[in-house]
């Protein structure tokens, strides 16, 4: 029987909820200092970007290309779970899947 959607989520989760993580407040500040050069990529190669947070299971920081694509306002936190309900059907599986199996290579 072929995986699907949700046997790929459950997988996902819960890899992603085994890993420890013990990051401190002040470890935060260093993104400050990349979106400069994460807004200059996002411009010049015509890219989107987020940073996704593993410790906190949320989106630090999306670029202005990916939260127009998406249609999201600015300093929206939408979490995990929120970029997922924007995404289409297949590529949302195509991506759980991918998560999924670079989750379990980390």
């Amino acid at each position: 029987m072929p995986f699907e959607l949700q046997d790929y989520q459950r997988l996902f989760y819960e890899l992603l909820y085994l890993i420890p993580f013990d990051v401190a407040d002040d470890d935060y500040s260093v993104l400050d200092k990349h979106i400069p050069h994460l807004e200059e990529l996002d411009r010049l190669g015509k890219s989107a970007v987020s940073v996704f947070d593993l410790y906190k299971k949320t989106h630090l920081y999306t670029s202005p290309s990916y939260r127009n694509r998406l249609g999201l306002s600015e300093g929206l936190n939408n979490g995990h779970d929120g970029f997922e309900r924007l995404m289409h059907p297949d590529d949302l599986f195509i991506i759980t899947k991918s998560g999924y199996l670079f989750m379990k290579m980390v």
